[in-house]
C-alpha cells in the first residue's frame, strides 16, 4: 500500500541518503554528494518552514521516497525522488499524486504547482505529464523543462496514472 506522510526530524538521514544516490545526483540541480554537516541545517530550515513541506511517500511502511513543494506565494515548485529499490515498480507517479493531493490539503492557497526536469530524465517528464501538468517548454534559467498545473482543478481530475 502507498502512503504519504509529513517528514519528520527522525528523517533525516534517510533524506540524505535519498539525495546522495548517483541516480539523484545526476538528476539534481545542486551537483555533488552533500554532507551531513550541510545537509542538517538544510533540512531543519525546511522542517520549521512554513515556505516548504517535505513528505515522505511509504510503500508497505517502507519509506520509499520523497516530495518536497517549496511555496513562494500563490506558486510552489514540485521535486521528488524515490529510492532505488523502488524505482521501475510503477509508483513515481501515483507517490507525487498522494503528494499534491495532501499538499493541496494543506496549501490551498497555492494555485499553481511548477516542476523543472532536466531533459536527460525522460521518465520524471512522464510522470508530469500523466498527472496532467502542462509542459512550458525548455526554461533557459535552469536549463531544464518547465512544467505547470493550475491546482485550482487537481480535485476534478483522475490522478491514478501509472508509470
Amino acid at each position: 500500500m502507498l502512503s504519504v506522510r509529513k517528514a519528520r526530524e527522525s528523517d533525516m538521514q534517510q533524506f540524505l541518503d535519498w539525495r546522495n544516490d548517483p541516480d539523484v545526483v545526476a538528476a539534481s540541480f545542486t551537483p555533488g554528494e552533500i554532507a551531513m554537516s550541510d545537509h542538517e541545517p538544510w533540512f531543519m530550515r525546511k522542517l520549521a518552514s512554513d515556505d516548504c513541506s517535505l513528505y515522505v511517500v511509504e510503500h508497505d511502511a517502507m519509506p520509499a521516497g520523497q516530495v518536497r513543494f517549496d511555496i513562494e506565494a500563490s506558486r510552489a515548485t514540485i521535486n521528488y525522488s524515490l529510492d532505488a529499490a523502488f524505482r521501475g515498480r510503477q509508483l513515481a507517479t501515483r507517490s507525487v499524486s498522494k503528494a499534491i493531493t495532501a499538499f493541496r490539503a494543506e496549501h490551498e492557497e497555492v494555485t499553481t504547482l511548477i516542476a523543472y526536469v532536466k531533459p536527460d530524465n525522460p521518465a520524471s517528464c512522464r510522470v508530469f505529464e500523466k498527472l496532467n501538468f502542462e509542459e512550458d517548454g525548455f526554461d533557459g534559467k535552469t536549463q531544464a523543462n518547465r512544467y505547470h498545473i493550475d491546482l485550482t482543478q487537481w480535485a476534478l481530475q483522475e490522478h491514478t496514472g501509472e508509470d
